[in-house]
């Protein structure tokens, strides 16, 4: 209130003219001589430090027989500027009251005297009351200028009636020009204390504009955005940030990170993270790494995740890095590299339970993405050297690695019955014999039988001639019986 305090005094200062006794010159009044002359000496006083004596002096002129109302009204003006120079505002208040009291003021020096009386009281600290006799005083006189708004918004802020304060407050913001920190700082607290979100969001992007190198205002930009439920405007908020450069800490971007992990960017989030770890404003670290690989995954970019665990498991090399360098590559259809990565795994300290059965299962479901053999035509095929049998014989072998009391037995060794079961009908010629009505050849020699009424001999067609090796079992099937 520093700048309150100032005003009061010019103002005292203005109301008594250039000095006290140019205001006793140019009053109505009509003075005794014994108060002319004091009156009249004060101009060689008041810029004197001895108030207490020119106190003195105004108190021994109260005794004085006979004193008009003028002349009262006058000393108690006077006691009350000299009381207020050595900062007694309780007297300097109380004095100025009996000036008005004691009638002898015109009607424009009592009004002025009022515009004092509230004044002082704001600056002794009584601001509740000292407001509210400002208020009354602009409300009777009309003078609603930025001066006398402002100290009455001061002062309710003082008591922090921040309600009544606001009004006065966005009168006193309009009014202001040039708009400076200070106004918008204070209109920005208002609101915020008001709750009035969106009159505080339009304050908040004025300031931006002005001040775009604030990040405080950034965030109470996104913070009222997430208050008032528009979190995705808010995270559109932190991409402009991103974009612009305000984003160098890590905490920082990896918040933008889950930003849009959550919004369902993964792929961006893992592309920011790749930037950023690249620009060394991401620390190379484990979990950084396992986050990138995990979003890559999510994003469906195998490569990608690959890549990332694959850098990983060279920085890091634990056990969990290569466990999951070896799922990765699992995933990948990579299934003899997975082996290595898994068994790396166990070397340094991987559970061997565990990551043996992660090397069986990853055999047996990269088995299932292979085709099975297509020997529906021609029994000539080698099929044990088709790749679904092989790929069987390798999780055979793996299931085999499952061994008591790894809590996976029991499911490991169903599997192994399972793929056990399949190779074996691969290997007899691709399926069981109850199948080979289903046989192409079969089909083709019955046609041919068909045909040999018309053309009187059994014959096939081009390009069935190399069924006629299952002729023989189809005779002894069908013909013979």
């Amino acid at each position: 209130m520093q700048f309150l305090e100032k005003f009061l005094c010019l103002s005292l200062l203005l109301f008594l003219g250039q000095g006290a006794s140019a205001w006793a010159d140019d009053h109505w009044c009509d003075y005794r001589v014994e108060l002319r002359r004091l009156v009249g000496d004060i101009s060689h006083r008041d810029n004197d430090d001895h108030y207490r004596s020119e106190i003195q002096k105004y108190q021994e002129a109260l005794s004085l027989p006979n004193l008009k109302p003028c002349e009262l009204s006058t000393i108690y003006v006077m006691l009350g500027h000299y009381h207020y120079q050595q900062d007694n505002i309780p007297e300097a208040i109380a004095n100025n009251r009996k000036a008005i009291d004691a009638g002898g003021l015109q009607p424009d020096e009592a009004i002025g005297i009022e515009k004092n009386i509230a004044q002082l009281m704001i600056a002794n600290g009584d601001y509740v009351e000292g407001a509210r006799a400002l208020e009354d005083w602009v409300e009777a006189t009309g003078e609603r200028n930025p001066k006398n708004i402002r100290y009455i918004m001061q002062a309710l802020i003082q008591v922090e009636n921040y309600s009544e304060a606001l009004p006065y407050a966005e009168e006193w913001f309009d009014n202001a020009e040039p708009k400076e920190r200070k106004h918008y700082d204070l209109m920005n607290f208002l609101y915020n204390d008001q709750g009035q979100q969106s009159k505080q969001l339009e304050i908040v992007l004025a300031m931006i504009e002005k001040w775009p190198e604030d990040q405080a205002l950034w965030d109470n930009w996104i913070s009222l955005l997430n208050n008032g439920g528009r979190e995705r405007d808010a995270f559109d908020v932190h991409k402009m940030r991103y974009a612009a450069g305000h984003y160098s800490s890590e905490a920082n971007i990896k918040k933008l990170v889950e930003y849009h992990h959550y919004y369902g960017q993964p792929y961006q989030a893992a592309r920011i993270m790749e930037v950023e770890l690249t620009r060394h404003r991401l620390q190379n670290t484990e979990e950084n790494y396992l986050r990138l690989y995990g979003l890559y995954r999510e994003s469906r970019e195998p490569e990608k995740a690959l890549g990332a665990i694959e850098r990983a498991a060279g920085f890091f090399g634990s056990h969990k890095i290569w466990a999951d360098y070896g799922s990765a590559l699992c995933e990948a259809g990579q299934t003899d590299k997975a082996d290595k990565a898994f068994e790396t795994a166990i070397e340094i300290g991987g559970s061997s339970e565990l990551l043996k059965w992660e090397i069986a299962f990853c055999h047996y479901n990269n088995a299932r993405k292979i085709p099975l053999p297509s020997c529906a035509r021609y029994y000539d095929v080698d099929t044990t050297a088709s790749p679904r049998y092989l790929a069987n014989e390798n999780t055979i072998d793996a299931l085999k690695n499952i061994q008591m009391p790894n809590r996976n037995y029991e499911q490991g060794q169903k599997l192994l019955t399972e793929v056990v079961q399949e190779n074996e009908g691969i290997a007899y010629q691709c399926g069981n014999p109850v199948s080979f009505e289903d046989n192409e050849c079969f089909k083709a020699i019955k046609n041919a039988y068909a045909l040999e009424i018309i053309r009187g001999e059994f014959s096939l067609s081009e390009k069935d001639k190399r069924c006629l090796a299952l002729k023989e079992e189809y005779d002894a099937r069908y013909i013979d019986k």
